[in-house]
């Protein structure tokens, strides 16, 4: 009888620690999207396109999910757009605070926000934290070890890099994720931004955190019906799990992105396929253009060469997967993705010959002068110009040095002198090399032609990078699913919804 009450004790101690566990999720994203231009006029009976962001159609998803759970949640979205912010009085009516525009000052002071709760107990080792971010993501730069995102108004015009729009540093959340696995809090941090997979960084020595992505570091991600992003909220149901909403998700996705999580499992795979099946999911369209550097980059022999190991191997191990799953369904899509695969690795082989026979890929090397400017026996400083091949060959170099020496002849000013006579010299040097370059190659101003009409007349690209895509979601699961393991201390099976 008094064992029965100690089990009794300990059960209802643990039903009332499990009931005091708060569940806290902080949104942002809706960034970088064009505002709406006073007096601009927009097709009749359609209202204003620049009054909602691409964005809106998942968070109308979640905020609908959310309004049936219990979670805690503050969210910071767009700004600027009138549909928009109607999207979060409508649908996130449970938010602690109310939802505030998002840039770089508010993303700051939120991070801010959730590191001082911490540290004063408000979220404890018995609560988990999700952070959601959907906005544009910008590819890695050197000095990040995530990547750039975009917060507040402003457009971008180029969706590689996102110049023109304001942006801001995954990299702040660094801190918050060690705290968080200092205090033995699980986090999961979800990032459907573009180029997301290197917010994966954050795992590192943070056994307590999660991290989902909508697609690789090198991948665009998609924001319609049929992508993952949308899948994914749509996902976030009573009582799943993180990874039991990615997998879901992942699997219905049609588009040419790679959803990655932090599992053993998903680190797994993309160790083992990634590199080999990237390079057919890039393609070319008048928006989105990954594949066009990815040929120019590698139509060198080495290069070829590396692809074609690369494309063996993938065909290998799907074949592998093929054999131990004769007459199941996963046999039946390995064999569709190794000839969807086969073909388009055939298109590229035949393009990468034909820019490496043209020299196209020359253009991209670039050539360094420097000359010094002299005045009264002293170096003053160098003059230091470079241009690359393809810009060389669009300039005339001997005319500038025409010009150039017709300045001379009027400038009184004799340090002036010096350094228009240190032009003629650095110009007079790339006439020279533009020579070279033409009596090497005499047809490579002709080749920039040719590859450009090549690498923009691709545009079945796009249909066949889909459809890998889609047959390598479903061998991707298979995979996953087959190397699943029980282990209950992986953060993304613990985070539940």
């Amino acid at each position: 009888m008094i064992f029965s009450t100690k089990i009794a004790s300990l059960l209802l101690t643990l039903f009332i620690m499990d009931a005091q566990a708060v569940n806290h999720m902080l949104i942002m994203g809706g960034g970088g999207e064009p505002a709406c231009i006073p007096g601009s006029k927009e097709p009749k009976n359609s209202p204003p396109l620049c009054d909602k962001t691409i964005f809106d159609s998942g968070m109308v998803s979640l905020g609908k999910k959310l309004e049936s759970t219990d979670w805690k949640y503050r969210i910071s979205y767009n700004g600027g757009h009138s549909k928009s912010e109607n999207i979060l009085k409508e649908n996130f009516k449970k938010s602690s605070t109310p939802p505030t525009s998002f840039d770089e000052e508010t993303y700051l002071k939120l991070i801010s926000d959730y590191k001082k709760k911490i540290l004063t107990g408000e979220i404890t080792s018995n609560d988990q934290l999700v952070i959601m971010i959907n906005t544009h993501g910008a590819q890695k730069k050197d000095k990040e070890k995530t990547h750039l995102i975009t917060a507040g108004k402003g457009a971008y015009t180029n969706l590689n890099n996102l110049d023109g729009a304001k942006l801001v540093s995954l990299d702040a959340l660094e801190e918050l994720v060690q705290l968080t696995n200092s205090r033995g809090i699980k986090l999961g941090i979800i990032d459907l931004s573009c180029h997301s997979g290197n917010t994966m960084a954050l795992k590192v020595n943070a056994p307590n955190t999660c991290i989902i992505t909508s697609t690789s570091s090198n991948h665009y991600a998609y924001t319609d019906d049929s992508a993952f992003s949308d899948f994914f909220m749509s996902n976030i149901k009573k009582g799943k799990t993180l990874e039991m909403a990615f997998l879901e998700a992942r699997s219905k996705s049609v588009e040419p992105e790679y959803p990655m999580i932090s599992t053993s499992e998903g680190a797994e795979i993309f160790a083992e396929a990634y590199q080999s099946i990237s390079p057919y999911l890039y393609y070319t369209s008048p928006k989105e253009n990954k594949l066009s550097s990815y040929l120019l980059n590698n139509s060198n022999n080495l290069a070829i060469c590396q692809q074609e190991l690369a494309f063996q191997k993938l065909i290998n191990q799907i074949s592998a997967l093929q054999a131990a799953s004769l007459g199941t369904q996963i046999g039946k899509t390995a064999q569709e993705l190794k000839t969807k695969i086969a073909e388009y690795h055939d298109l590229q082989k035949v393009i990468k010959n034909k820019i490496a026979e043209l020299g196209f890929q020359n253009l991209e090397k670039s050539e360094r002068i420097v000359v010094p400017i002299e005045y009264k026996g002293k170096t003053l400083r160098p003059r230091d110009m470079s241009f690359t091949w393809k810009e060389l060959l669009n300039l005339e170099p001997a005319e500038t040095v025409k010009n150039l020496l017709k300045m001379l002849q009027n400038e009184k000013d004799p340090q002036q002198k010096a350094e228009i006579q240190a032009s003629i010299e650095i110009f007079g040097k790339f006439a020279k090399k533009k020579e070279e370059i033409l009596k090497k190659h005499p047809d490579i101003k002709a080749s920039e032609t040719v590859a450009k009409f090549i690498l923009e007349g691709m545009s079945s690209t796009k249909k066949m990078a889909q459809d890998i895509g889609l047959l390598e979601k479903k061998f991707y699961d298979e995979l996953y699913r087959q190397k699943q393991s029980l282990n209950t201390d992986e953060p993304c099976r613990k985070i539940v919804f």
